[in-house]
């Protein structure tokens, strides 16, 4: 482009800006789309005009701007202006994110400016005018992608509105027992933390949740490292069915999943039986240390090693019932092992008529394992329910009675 061209550019330039600065002097007006203007900022009229389709984004950004901050802003030229006039006045940040109460500004071709209501998961509400051949008139509110708005939001410095973080944002941070989280508001500012929690419970003898239990739920995952006492079941077999007056041999085998060594007579499987008595139907009185244990360990079991548990089962029932039984290892003064699966539930037919019970049931497990009263077979497990001296056996009992009483009151209060 030679020297003339340049120059004819320019005077071109000069006139068309004075044209503008003319025509917006000359049509500014105090209404546009049905909206009036409030002179609560010292101007008697919006500084911006009008568009013949009865609309203008900037007409109506300025004007909220005026309601709402009391500020008479001078003219910043179209739409795709703005932003960098805000950046270079001190009253006012431009963020990257939507702030309630700011101005969204947008640079493609003239731009477009409006002011933010509301705010949340990746959209920004507003309320705007629009000029346009064809557009409808007036003022709305619509919802836009918060990228609508790409060269940033206007907000009033020193309101409190400056940014923290995106709506719809999430943090997360450790804390005293798992972690805890916060939420970016529509306002662009963080929300207070959540209560501290932690993740699911696995069974390490450590409050996982932070829910003030240790190992509930039955965690089927071992921690590491394992808790002092833990068990998983590995095989079992109980009959089916018992005839009255017979009994039979049911064995359970767990592995020692915990850091201590299982000592003989210290770890034994309780029976907690169906009855509203809490006794099991399956007592066996000539065989069970006491009457609500099975079995206990006749030797030491070192971690990683295996235990079985074998036990009489005994049927004294004069009407044909369906016994639901669960018995659980503890150990020695009672307490629970609490996971991975320390539990063995049965399910056997009692009385009469057990066996044909037990057949129409269609159960799929062991075959019926009955005998004559007279049969006194008690197996061949590593870990038989050895007998305990009779003063030790009452003194079991006793102490048992004493602690299943205490549970089953627990057990109501918390019903």
């Amino acid at each position: 482009m030679n020297i003339l061209k340049l120059a004819r550019y320019g005077l071109f330039c000069a006139v068309l800006a004075i044209a503008l600065s003319v025509t917006s002097k000359a049509s500014a007006t105090g209404s546009c789309g049905g909206q009036v203007h409030q002179n609560v900022c010292g101007n008697s009229t919006d500084i911006y005009p009008c568009c013949p389709n009865g609309g203008n984004c900037t007409w109506w950004a300025w004007e909220m701007v005026c309601r709402n901050w009391h500020l008479s802003l001078v003219n910043w030229g179209n739409a795709n202006t703005w932003a960098a006039h805000a950046r270079v006045d001190p009253r006012f940040d431009v963020v990257g994110q939507p702030v309630i109460n700011s101005v969204g500004t947008a640079t493609p071709r003239s731009g477009h400016v409006a002011w933010v209501v509301a705010a949340g998961n990746g959209r920004v509400t507003v309320t705007e005018e629009n000029c346009c051949v064809g557009c409808g008139a007036g003022e709305r509110t619509v919802s836009y992608p918060v990228s609508k708005f790409n060269s940033g939001y206007v907000a009033r410095k020193g309101s409190g509105s400056s940014c923290e973080c995106a709506a719809g944002q999430t943090a997360t941070e450790a804390c005293s027992c798992g972690s805890h989280s916060r939420s970016c508001g529509a306002d662009c500012n963080w929300g207070a933390w959540s209560a501290c929690a932690g993740p699911p419970e696995t069974c390490d003898g450590v409050d996982n949740d932070c829910n003030g239990l240790i190992d509930d739920g039955d965690p089927q995952t071992l921690g590491s490292p394992p808790p002092a006492y833990a068990a998983t079941l590995l095989d079992s077999s109980s009959p089916r069915a018992i005839p009255v007056g017979t009994h039979a041999t049911a064995w359970a085998e767990f592995r020692n999943d915990g850091t201590q060594t299982w000592t003989k007579g210290n770890v034994w499987l309780s029976a907690d039986g169906d009855s509203d008595a809490g006794v099991s139907g399956l007592f066996s009185a000539g065989s069970w240390p006491a009457w609500n244990i099975a079995a206990t360990l006749d030797h030491d079991v070192a971690p990683g090693a295996n235990a079985r548990f074998t036990f009489d089962v005994t049927s004294n029932a004069d009407v044909s019932a369906k016994l639901n039984d669960m018995f659980v290892l503890q150990v020695a003064g009672g307490a629970d092992l609490a996971c991975p699966s320390p539990q063995l539930t049965t399910s056997i037919w009692v009385g009469p008529n057990a066996d044909q019970n037990a057949a129409q049931d269609g159960d799929a497990g062991t075959p019926a394992l009955t005998a004559d009263a007279s049969d006194s077979s008690s197996g061949c497990s590593v870990g038989s329910s050895s007998r305990l001296p009779l003063g030790g056996v009452l003194e079991l009992a006793g102490f048992l009675i004493f602690i299943r009483a205490r549970r089953r009151r627990a057990s109501k209060k918390e019903s």
